[in-house]
C-alpha cells in the first residue's frame, strides 16, 4: 500500500530569525494599537430612543376589525374555490 501523505510536526522549535520577526511584529502591533483610539459603539438604552412614541395613542379595535376582515376574506375565497371545483 502506498501512503500519499506528508506528516509535518511542529514541536515549537523556532529559529532565531523567526523569533526576531515574531518579536518585531508583536512590538509593531502593540505600538499601532496604542495609536488607535477604539471607543465601543454607543448601545441604545431604549429610554432616549423611545421618546418619539410618547405622544402616540394606541387605536383600540383596529386590530380586531382587521383580523375579522381577513377571516371573512379567507372564508369567501374558500367558498369560491369549493363552488368552482363543484361546477
Amino acid at each position: 500500500m502506498i501512503d500519499m501523505g506528508l506528516f509535518v510536526t511542529d514541536q515549537g522549535n523556532r529559529s532565531e530569525l523567526q523569533e526576531k520577526l515574531a518579536a518585531e511584529l508583536r512590538a509593531k502591533l502593540a505600538s499601532q494599537s496604542k495609536d488607535v483610539d477604539i471607543d465601543p459603539p454607543e448601545i441604545p438604552d431604549g429610554v432616549k430612543d423611545s421618546a418619539y412614541v410618547k405622544d402616540f395613542e394606541k387605536k383600540s379595535g383596529s386590530n380586531g376589525r382587521m383580523t375579522a376582515l381577513i377571516i371573512i376574506g379567507v372564508v369567501i375565497m374558500a367558498l369560491a374555490i369549493l363552488v368552482f371545483i363543484a361546477s
